[in-house]
């Protein structure tokens, strides 16, 4: 719409101004505004009905069953965001990243929760609200969890949910959440997988959803320690002084995951994979139809495309049929090498190395060894009983 102003007047160039921020306004509300808000305000009218799932499932478009749950544990600066990518490569998957980012931060705020049923309470252990959290994400039930998840700003990397925080925070009533909440809840109903990437709890709380979640997988991302903590240093979130404590924290962390899963796969088969970033990163369409078999994910030509393109570089022109693309995955995932220091390698090397010897991850003993990015440094682990590591 072109707006004609006359300038005749003071007033009227005020009132044409006035007019004109009008309509920008309305202009960013419209372009911020997702198409489901619209099926929002029809729900809010009353001319569109959101059924819940029910056994028949006549109402879901995903041949009538619940959407497998899948939940990617990981730790912060491990590749997970490249994987979840991977996951998401998949239209028929309803994503999520890091859902428990807003509700960590209230619980340490000491907020109270509101939930859709208008109760009120209060968590002083962030894994108590997060354990459920967890469980209605993975299974569609929107309904359970605290609305405060909801203004978390990592939605917008989700396709499906990426304006939900726009549409929960514009919200005034409760029944105004409930439609966004209904909204989003459908759209997890009507796909085929719901898929959670986390880095926030330790692996035995899944324990419990393992058993009540019959169907539940747990991919299990774990990058080499040392370029996980020196890009979680450079990322600013360590403390020179306390580098050598946290990389001690976040190793055993680590290890009593590995252990866990070790349990779940012996308990669980078939529903626990393990996967190293750097494996995924040097070979990711191979990798990614190993964890689209194992998530029972449809791998088409459309998702290898996507997968493609997302980590290969540019071809150079004129190069014919000869030519190979070089990987920017691959090239990510051993940048660490270039930079990081010999000294603060070998702190990593000293204080992880139970989980080393879980892993098979070698010790760096030279400057030359960590600036070769084709030395490998993970080796396949014979396995042997050892008390002091079990």
């Amino acid at each position: 719409m072109v707006v004609k102003v006359s300038f005749r007047s003071p007033v009227k160039c005020f009132f044409g101004l006035l007019i004109s921020i009008i309509l920008l306004t309305k202009l960013v509300e419209r372009e911020r505004s997702p198409p489901f808000l619209q099926k929002v305000r029809d729900i809010i009218k009353g001319k569109t009905i959101i059924h819940e799932q029910s056994s028949k499932g006549k109402n879901i478009q995903n041949h009538g069953r619940a959407p497998i749950p899948i939940i990617l544990l990981t730790y912060m600066r491990s590749g997970s965001s490249f994987l979840g990518s991977v996951l998401q490569a998949n239209p028929d998957v309803y994503y999520l990243f890091e859902p428990l980012h807003a509700v960590q931060f209230a619980v340490r705020s000491k907020e109270t929760f509101t939930f859709l049923d208008g109760s009120y309470r209060k968590y002083d252990n962030f894994l108590d609200v997060a354990k459920l959290t967890v469980a209605g994400l993975a299974t569609c039930n929107m309904e359970t969890i605290p609305i405060k998840m909801w203004f978390n700003g990592f939605l917008m990397f989700s396709k499906k949910a990426k304006g939900m925080r726009y549409c929960v925070s514009k919200a005034k009533t409760l029944a105004e959440s409930h439609a966004c909440i209904n909204v989003t809840k459908l759209a997890c109903l009507n796909s085929s997988h719901s898929a959670l990437k986390i880095i926030r709890i330790p692996m035995d709380l899944l324990g419990p959803l393992m058993t009540s979640i019959p169907n539940l997988r747990i991919i299990h991302l774990i990058r080499d320690p040392r370029a996980t903590v020196l890009s979680q240093q450079a990322y600013g979130v360590i403390p020179a002084a306390r580098f050598r404590q946290h990389v001690t924290a976040f190793c055993n962390r680590v290890y009593r995951d590995i252990v866990t899963a070790e349990r779940f796969m012996t308990t669980f088969p078939d529903r626990m994979l393990r996967i190293f970033y750097e494996d995924l990163a040097k070979d990711p369409k191979g990798y990614a139809k190993v964890i689209y078999n194992f998530t029972e994910m449809t791998y088409t030509a459309r998702t290898e495309s996507e997968i493609h393109s997302m980590t290969s570089g540019d071809v150079p022109e004129n190069c014919g049929q000869l030519c190979t693309r070089k990987s920017n995955s691959t090239a990510q995932a051993e940048v660490w090498r270039k930079h990081a220091s010999l000294e603060s390698v070998n702190t990593v090397d000293d204080v992880c190395q139970p989980l080393y010897t879980k892993l098979g991850y070698k010790h760096i003993e030279s400057e030359r060894m960590l600036r070769d990015i084709t030395v490998p440094l993970r080796q396949a682990v014979t396995s042997f009983d050892d008390f002091r590591y079990a």
